[in-house]
Formats: structure tokens, C-alpha cells, sequence
């Protein structure tokens, strides 16, 4: 494994990187025994090539394999430079945004080079951060210092820079006007102009055109693969045998775990797709039933294989949320917990910061165990932790489904939301703000980012805040500034 240099690197870059290196990523990699083929070829070319493109559809494993090439390579002592892209990662907006992208990298390498480090313009770090420029923060900080130690003299060894989830890069929230992943890929650029050659970039995400620019033209030191062309059959079986054999069978019925070609064809049943074979175990491994009834439950499930992560999520929100497509068909209770999926998912795909259990409750104003009852059906497709712990979807099409309008239409019951529901959050913010630090703190963000169209909507809802003390709300406020500046050195 390669070694990192002792020291941290200069405290005040530091503090201004996100926790986007593969180590620090919530992402999982391969098994050991799949992908083999694969990893092979593309640390060859990563020899030989300036920049390698791993693309596919959701839920291909992309970004284990990215896992998985920054952990080989790390073993045998390449320096691996990383920025894993992520929507559910725990670092707010700066591990979905450029804005630490620069430091990230920056950091990474400081670790591994201390002549990299001691090349680093030290005394000008804070005016270089301070800047929003981020062409210029790359130029100065990454490479520019990179060129001075890795540009002359004998020969150097490879630096391999992995680039994962791109297409999961998102705006910041002050800045309306630049594409993000247009503005990611103008980074990518200049680290491909700039830097000196033996350093090289991996880049793992969707079909996404501003990437695909890169390869529009015919080079020799760039390749492409796409995944959805590779054959994952043997794979995928490996991965689906070897995860239900670890389920446990808390029943001891004896049945567990099934033979070979009955796992064999769980794995077909899953599309191609290890996406949907991890929901799947997930359903198996932490349904309310004996894993050997939950697996031939869903060997008994009609219809082909899922040829889209979205017919499996629309499958198990519609069996969860929807059983009656009727009015005469729901009961009481069917119809309360439907309008508290719409309230409380809508909740989650819309606010500024993640939100744990006990925070959603307050801001919704529901009991913890009605927060729970409603998110249960969705184990599969989310992390739900003890009470403090921030809600996660394990995959980022999750997120993208529910903002979409898939298959929604003439429906009675709509699953997806079309949007984000700023407007809806907001509501909750004013209505419960007392009870909720979230709605306290937040509701500012949200009326700010309410569209044209739902402007007309918030006079109604105005109400609301001075019933609930707005006056309170701002000599709380003022108290609280009047406390930062007294504490202020």
C-alpha cells in the first residue's frame, strides 16, 4: 500500500478540503474476485494513456470499480490523487460541488510528496482560497507546484488522478448561472494542459456529453469503456452467491442459504444490473421475514428483468405506498401513510443539509416512530441509522427518481414528485420552526430557491410565521449574533 508523507500539509488547506478521497468515500469497491479482467486492462492502459474513460448506465458498479482501481493501485505504491463525486455523502454541498475540488486534490498529494508540499505558495494560501476563482486556485495550487517538481529533471513516477460520479457534480447554491459539470470539465481540461505527462486521469461516470467532448476526436492517449457492453454475467453471479451466503438465517430453518442455481437465478432476474442485486440482498438480509421467504418472494415476482434502476424503484414504492389504485381500495391507514410518504420523502429530497430521523420528525412535526413506520418499506434503497444519524440513499439515482416524473402520469397516487419541493419545506420550516432547528435555521434557503410559479403560493403560508412568534424567532436570532461577535476575538 502506498505510504502518505507524516506530515498533514499546511493546516489552513486542510480545512478547506471535503471528504471526497476514495478512503473517505461511503462507496463500496468490487469483490476481490470480480471485475478481474477489467481492473487489469485498465491499470495497462493507465501506463500507456493520458486520460481513461470508465462510463455505463446507473447502477453498473462504476464507482466500485473505481474503488477497487484506487485500492490496487495504492498497493502497489502509485500515488493516487481522488475526488469521488457524491450526493449522499455526509460533507453537505462539498462533495457535490467544485468548490473544494482544487484543496482536495491538492491535500492528497501534499500527503504523498513533500517536495510537492514544500513547492506549495504557502504565504499566499489564504488570498488563493479566498478567491472563487477555481481555474486560478488549480493553476497556483495544484499545477503550477506539480510542474516544478514532476516537469524536470529524471524521469518520474506516474500520478494517477481518479475522477469518479461526475454527472453527480451539482450547482452551488450561490452560483445560478454556470452548468457544473460544464465548469468541473474546464478543470479537467486544464489539468490535462497543465500537468507535466506521467500524470494521468481516470474518470468513471455516466454518458454525459461535456465528457464525451473529450473524446470526440480520435487520440491515441485516451481510451474509453463502457460497461453496459461488457459482459458482467459471472460477476454479477459471484457477487449475488457470495452476499447471500453471508446473510444470516436468524430462523435456522435449515433452508438457508438456497443452491447455487437458484442464486444463479437471482442474479439473472436482477437485469445486469448490481444496483438491483444490492437492493435486493438488502431486501432479503433486513425484511421482517426469514431471508429464504423473501428470496423466493421475489423469484415469484412477475414481469422481465428491470432493464432500468427506475422500474425497480417505482416496483417497491408502489407496492409499499400504493396497493389499492383506487379510492375504494385504501384503507384509513393506507391513505395516511401514503400522505406522510408525500411529507416526509418530498421533506428529504428537497432540504439544504442531510437530515437524521429525529430532525425530520421536529421538522415535520411527527413522532419518531411514525418517521420510522413510514420509512421502512424503503430499507432497501435508504440508510436509516439510529436517531441522530443522517438519512442516506445508498445510490443517487434513488434521488433522481423521486424528483422525476417516472410513469406518474394518470396516476391517482403518484410516487415521484416532479421537483423539488422547496415550497412544501419551506411550509414546514414556518409552521413547526419552534420545535425544529432545521426549520429555524433553514427556511431562508428555501424561500429564496421557491420558483417564479410557486411564488404565488407563499402569501397564503405567510400566516404562519408571526402565529408562530416571528418576533421570538428574531430576538433569537439577534441574541445569537450579538453571542458571535462578544465571542469573537
Amino acid at each position: 500500500m502506498q505510504k502518505r508523507s507524516e506530515s498533514l500539509g499546511p493546516e489552513r488547506l486542510e480545512s478547506h478540503t471535503a471528504s471526497a478521497a476514495f478512503d473517505q468515500s461511503p462507496k463500496k469497491p468490487c469483490l476481490p474476485t470480480t471485475r478481474v479482467k477489467l481492473l487489469e486492462d485498465l491499470q495497462s492502459d493507465l501506463e500507456h494513456k493520458r486520460v481513461v474513460w470508465l462510463r455505463g448506465s446507473p447502477g453498473r458498479g462504476k464507482s466500485a470499480v473505481a474503488m477497487s482501481l484506487c485500492t490496487s493501485l495504492g498497493f502497489k505504491g502509485v500515488p493516487v490523487v481522488s475526488f469521488f463525486f457524491n450526493k449522499n455523502g455526509d460533507d453537505g454541498e462539498f462533495t457535490t460541488t467544485t468548490k473544494r475540488f482544487a484543496s482536495t486534490i491538492v491535500h492528497q498529494l501534499a500527503h504523498f510528496s513533500s517536495e510537492f508540499r514544500d513547492a506549495l505558495p504557502t504565504r499566499n494560501l489564504n488570498s488563493i482560497l479566498r478567491k472563487n476563482d477555481k481555474i486560478h486556485q488549480l493553476q497556483e495550487l495544484f499545477i503550477k507546484p506539480a510542474k516544478q517538481v514532476y516537469g524536470v529533471g529524471e524521469e518520474r513516477e506516474r500520478v494517477v488522478i481518479v475522477l469518479d460520479a461526475l454527472e453527480e457534480c451539482e450547482k452551488e447554491r450561490d452560483d445560478q448561472d454556470q452548468d457544473p459539470l460544464e465548469e468541473l470539465m474546464g478543470l479537467v481540461k486544464n489539468l490535462i494542459k497543465g500537468l507535466p505527462s506521467n500524470f494521468v486521469i481516470f474518470i468513471s461516470c455516466r454518458h454525459v456529453g461535456p465528457v464525451g467532448m473529450l473524446f470526440q476526436k480520435a487520440q491515441e492517449d485516451r481510451i474509453q469503456y463502457n460497461l453496459d457492453d461488457i459482459d458482467n454475467t459471472e460477476d454479477l453471479q459471484t457477487y449475488v452467491r457470495s452476499s447471500l451466503r453471508n446473510i444470516c438465517d436468524p430462523p435456522q430453518s435449515g433452508l438457508w442459504p438456497p443452491n447455487d442455481l437458484k442464486m444463479d437465478e437471482f442474479a439473472e432476474a436482477c437485469g445486469g444490473l448490481f444496483e438491483i442485486a444490492s437492493i435486493r440482498i438488502r431486501r432479503v438480509s433486513r425484511g421482517p421475514r426469514a431471508p429464504i421467504d423473501i428470496f423466493n418472494e421475489i423469484l415469484d415476482e412477475p414481469g422481465s428483468p428491470p432493464q432500468r434502476l427506475f422500474d425497480e424503484y417505482l416496483r417497491i414504492l408502489r407496492k409499499a405506498y400504493t396497493v389499492g389504485s383506487k379510492l375504494d381500495d385504501k384503507t384509513p391507514f393506507d391513505l395516511r401513510l401514503y400522505q406522510q410518504y408525500r411529507l416526509t420523502v418530498g421533506i428529504l429530497i428537497s432540504v439544504l443539509v442531510s437530515m437524521s430521523p429525529r430532525s425530520l420528525a421536529n421538522l415535520v412535526g411527527m413522532e419518531l416512530y411514525q418517521i420510522r413506520a413510514v420509512l421502512l418499506p424503503l430499507h432497501p434503497v435508504m440508510e436509516v441509522g439510529d436517531d441522530g444519524t443522517p438519512l442516506r440513499f445508498y445510490h443517487a439515482s434513488f434521488r433522481e427518481f423521486l424528483l422525476s416524473n417516472y410513469n406518474c402520469k394518470q396516476n391517482e397516487y403518484p410516487i415521484c414528485f416532479s421537483g423539488v419541493r422547496h415550497f412544501e419545506t419551506l411550509e414546514q420550516c414556518w409552521k413547526n420552526f419552534r420545535a425544529s432547528d432545521y426549520g429555524w435555521t433553514m427556511w431562508a434557503g428555501h424561500l429564496a430557491a421557491i420558483t417564479t410559479a410557486e411564488a404565488t403560493r407563499v402569501p397564503a403560508i405567510l400566516k404562519l410565521f408571526p402565529e408562530n412568534d416571528l418576533v421570538g424567532w428574531l430576538e433569537s436570532m439577534s441574541n445569537r449574533d450579538a453571542s458571535r461577535q462578544c465571542t469573537t476575538p
